[in-house]
């Protein structure tokens, strides 16, 4: 069906035509490879088990996403830094953090879930843009309630323009983010402590 409208597209070019067929036909048969289950739009069905996340044994007071071997300094010029204060073993579990802002590269995209990374086994699509896919309908809801909804239509825009993987990630790091949420830490954001942080 996606495929039939593509010829009344006037403004696309032939060569745009036949790269968005054969990203609908991709994606169509990993759809057919799916199990029944994960083709029904169910928000309840778990399509991954849930992630193990490591624990770290003793924590940091001031960063408890960090182990306590980790110490916080800083320096006129060079800033804020982490040092280890003891001997940290080989395979020792340093820090566990959800990322501030992620991305994945652009060869990914249409592959792995643009929200949690995943592989996927039945994508859900993006209800506008073509160069997205999600895991879940969890994923997707996420993504198009937040971010996604700004990046949708510009997404053709930067992959066409070249710019390097830290453009992707800066705008992001907005888009995540409403503008309520600006408003209300705008004093945090302009009148930021350097030595915030620091171990005493």
């Amino acid at each position: 069906c996606a495929v039939k409208y593509l010829d009344k597209a006037t403004k696309l070019s032939t060569d745009k035509k036949k790269a968005f067929a054969s990203e609908i036909q991709e994606a169509l048969a990993i759809l057919k490879k799916a199990p029944a289950s994960f083709r029904k739009n169910d928000p309840t069905v778990k399509i991954y088990p849930e992630a193990e996340i490591p624990e770290i044994p003793s924590r940091n007071p001031l960063y408890p996403a960090m182990s306590d071997a980790v110490t916080f300094k800083y320096e006129e010029g060079r800033g804020r830094y982490a040092i280890a204060n003891r001997d940290i073993t080989v395979g020792e579990i340093v820090t566990v953090e959800k990322a501030i802002v992620s991305h994945m590269l652009p060869e990914y995209m249409g592959k792995n879930c643009t929200h949690c990374f995943k592989v996927m086994k039945a994508p859900y699509p993006c209800f506008t843009c073509t160069k997205v896919m999600f895991c879940s309908y969890k994923c997707r809801k996420i993504a198009c309630e937040t971010y996604h909804r700004y990046e949708c239509k510009l997404i053709d825009l930067f992959l066409g323009s070249g710019m390097s993987i830290i453009c992707f990630l800066a705008y992001r790091s907005i888009t995540q983010k409403s503008l309520k949420w600006f408003k209300e830490n705008k004093d945090k954001l302009e009148n930021h402590n350097e030595r915030s942080g620091e171990t005493k």
